[in-house]
């Protein structure tokens, strides 16, 4: 029962399941339920940097917090990461040596 209302909140704000159920409909880790997480974890770090934009902003619209951007003038980089190239190539590299590893 937890696990299922686990899944269910996490699902609300991150868009996938809950982490560490194996844990708790067993009551012990598993090497599937730590696979499961990982990818669990991979999936949030894409949605979270690439398609929670409008989550966010529906869930700061639902509080009263939202503010809506500047208007940019139509500018195609609205999206543009202007961080420099070794700290955008961390998480590539994080990625493949994770591959490398399994």
């Amino acid at each position: 029962m937890w696990a299922d209302n686990a899944d269910v909140v996490s699902c609300s704000y991150s868009g996938t399941g809950a982490m560490k159920t194996d844990v708790t409909r067993t009551g012990k880790r598993t090497k599937v339920g730590a696979l499961q997480d990982g990818r669990i974890g991979v999936t949030r770090y894409f949605k979270n940097n690439f398609l929670d934009g409008p989550r966010q902003d529906s869930f700061d619209l639902f509080l009263g917090v939202y503010s809506p951007g500047a208007d940019l003038g139509g500018s195609g980089l609205i999206f543009a990461d202007r961080r420099p190239i070794l700290i955008q190539s961390v998480p590539y590299l994080l990625a493949f040596s994770v591959f490398l590893v399994f």
